[in-house]
């Protein structure tokens, strides 16, 4: 990687995009081209090639089949070589975490469903 100051840098740290800046203090949905799941929070610092969002949101595990998402209040770095960046906002991602929780619930009906009706047919 070419530095254009010319001094060493750590392996992984790349100099933020200047157009990042403007998203420090927001929500934003980090993503990749290659189409590999990204994060959404708010962008609070840049810390040796990733960027630092808190509050995100994260997948919790209820149990072993139940899983929601949540707006959680903890920290989660996000690699930003080579990443997109989006604005949103803290509403859009309570409703996505909203919408995303009513899908999993269904998922997990239509499961028992299935289960419940594979055993009858099975008697």
């Amino acid at each position: 990687m070419g530095n254009e100051d010319g001094k060493k840098r750590p392996f992984g740290f790349e100099k933020r995009p200047r157009e990042w800046e403007e998203y420090l203090g927001k929500y934003v949905t980090i993503s990749y081209p290659t189409g590999t799941n990204g994060e959404s929070g708010k962008l609070v610092e840049f810390k040796h090639g990733y960027g630092i969002l808190s509050p995100f949101v994260e997948l919790k595990y209820i149990n072993e089949k139940k899983r929601i998402r949540v707006l959680s209040n903890g920290k989660t770095r996000v690699p930003i070589e080579g990443a997109i960046i989006s604005p949103t906002t803290k509403k859009n991602l309570e409703n996505f975490c909203k919408f995303q929780n009513l899908k999993e619930e269904r998922r997990l009906e239509l499961e028992e469903t299935n289960s419940k009706e594979s055993t009858r047919q099975e008697s």
